[in-house]
């Protein structure tokens, strides 16, 4: 079929300092990336004349979701412990997020997990949710090969 495109989320590869999050995924929706602010905020005058303000907050806030059994928690725990207990921000590093079957990509050179995630135990597979700040996140959003 001409012009038929496939999205597999097997293709996007995302990369926080040297700690790939792709493994033991959620089967469902295993990463989302959010802006904290929007690109543009509006003010309406009396009259009706609308004026805009381009915001300088390019941060966004990424969550990511994998299985509380996966070694990616292992990781991210010692990232967060080192960062807790290190002076000068040494858990702060760089993400990548790129489409491998596409040409969406998002990358800062400046993220960090915000806080330990919530670990819940129960008689089902649970996950566990990460969150990551990323400042100045450069963001591309594009369609599939």
């Amino acid at each position: 079929m001409a012009g038929l495109r496939t999205y597999a989320p097997k293709d996007v590869f995302a990369v926080f300092g040297a700690i790939p999050l792709i493994y033991d995924l959620a089967p469902d929706s295993f990463l989302t990336i959010e802006r904290n602010a929007p690109v543009y905020t509006t003010k309406p005058g009396m009259y009706g004349k609308v004026a805009r303000l381009r915001n300088s907050d390019n941060s966004a806030t990424i969550k990511f979701r994998c299985f509380k059994s996966s070694n990616l928690n292992d990781a991210l725990s010692a990232h967060l412990t080192l960062d807790q207990k290190s002076a000068g921000g040494i858990g702060v590093v760089p993400f990548l997020l790129k489409e491998l079957n596409g040409l969406t990509s998002m990358s800062s050179v400046h993220a960090y997990i915000v806080d330990w995630p919530q670990v819940t135990y129960s008689n089902e597979i649970e996950l566990v949710e990460w969150t990551i700040l990323a400042e100045n996140l450069e963001i591309f959003i594009g369609g599939n090969i």
